[in-house]
């Protein structure tokens, strides 16, 4: 009996096939009010639920701003991080903030900017 060589095509079915990259671009203002979510501090993160109400838009990237206020003075702080959330579906943030922002109980955080295609 021979032994049949394994085909290329077999052996390239074992790997994962590449992402294939979007073009991303900055969503609209009309796109941003379309993106809601709950989110909190604790400790020195942030952590939130967000829902992306627009249709046709994946969520690729993005920004909170969280306002402190440290006794007379206001500080905001700008984060960006990446996600995945398709059109009409929800996606979680979770990310490490400046100590700053989690030592003061008055604290407004919002979203800012957002990518995706």
């Amino acid at each position: 009996m021979q032994q049949q060589e394994p085909s290329i095509n077999l052996v390239n079915k074992n790997f994962p096939k590449k992402k294939v990259k979007q073009n991303t671009r900055n969503l609209s203002a009309d796109e941003l009010v379309n993106i809601a979510g709950r989110g909190g501090l604790s400790q020195d993160y942030f952590s939130g639920q967000l829902l992306n109400q627009n249709r046709n838009t994946t969520i690729t990237q993005i920004t909170i701003s969280i306002t402190s206020v440290i006794g007379k003075k206001t500080v905001t702080n700008f984060y960006n991080e990446d996600v995945e959330i398709k059109p009409n579906s929800t996606g979680s943030v979770f990310f490490r903030i400046i100590m700053s922002d989690s030592k003061e109980d008055k604290f407004e955080w919002r979203i800012t900017e957002a990518k995706g295609y």
